[in-house]
């Protein structure tokens, strides 16, 4: 699969060719036979810094021709296409301190696709959990309340209670740096933590979603609705100009 997607992108002029406009920045697409985690991280590794290239020559000096809007944990999100396989390509950026964070953010989460991130500006620290027995009382045990993110009409986005609770250990802090990539399998849980002061932007490759939900860990057990703000015409110009200089 790997050496097929390599050939047939040797023959087109531009990588970023190969994903058609709009994408699925809040809404993945489904795919009934879902690409295997090794297999998509090996693409994502061929893809990624190559795409970066063309992203830096070709998408930041333009970024106000590029509709974002803001993730829940403070970062703007600009999608740049999703490829034949439904595969989405997205620019994430976190400004130095002009950031929107919800309420309820941060918060550890997972996804229910494969994931990879490819650093082009500063630095990326994640920390990953691992589930444990909730009957655990070590002080390094860590209990939260499980919550289903839904997409509903008009851009809200709703945490449903799952009923309840989820308990984790932290299992490893990674540091990526300038020109590395990093993984994140399906269903593992994990949190992002940006410095204010530090301007940082990854660009993510994410697979198809698989056939269940994406969990967000909250501390109390209430639902809530939000909506993902726009990245105004004023914010997307301070990111730019941020990213070029």
């Amino acid at each position: 699969m790997v050496k097929m997607l390599k050939e047939s992108l040797l023959t087109q002029s531009s990588l970023l060719e190969s994903f058609r406009a709009g994408g699925h920045d809040e809404g993945h697409l489904m795919d009934n036979k879902p690409i295997e985690p090794e297999a998509f991280f090996n693409e994502a590794a061929y893809r990624l810094p190559r795409l970066a290239q063309e992203v830096d020559s070709e998408v930041i000096p333009h970024l106000e021709q590029h509709a974002g809007k803001w993730h829940p944990l403070g970062f703007a999100v600009y999608p740049l296409g999703v490829d034949g396989v439904g595969c989405s390509l997205r620019l994430h950026v976190w400004p130095r301190a002009k950031r929107r964070v919800e309420s309820f953010g941060p918060n550890i989460h997972n996804h229910a696709w494969q994931l990879s991130s490819y650093v082009m500006r500063g630095k990326y620290v994640d920390t990953l959990f691992d589930k444990v027995n909730v009957g655990g009382r070590d002080e390094s045990v860590l209990i939260y309340f499980p919550f289903q993110l839904s997409y509903g009409e008009g851009g809200v986005n709703n945490l449903n209670p799952q009923g309840g609770q989820v308990a984790l250990l932290p299992l490893e802090t990674r540091v990526v740096g300038e020109g590395k990539i990093h993984h994140i399998k399906d269903d593992v849980f994990h949190l992002p933590e940006i410095e204010e002061t530090l301007l940082t932007a990854t660009l993510v490759l994410d697979s198809p979603a698989l056939p269940y939900d994406t969990t967000v860990l909250l501390g109390a057990p209430e639902q809530i609705s939000f909506s993902r703000e726009p990245v105004t015409p004023e914010q997307t110009e301070q990111i730019k100009g941020e990213l070029c200089a």
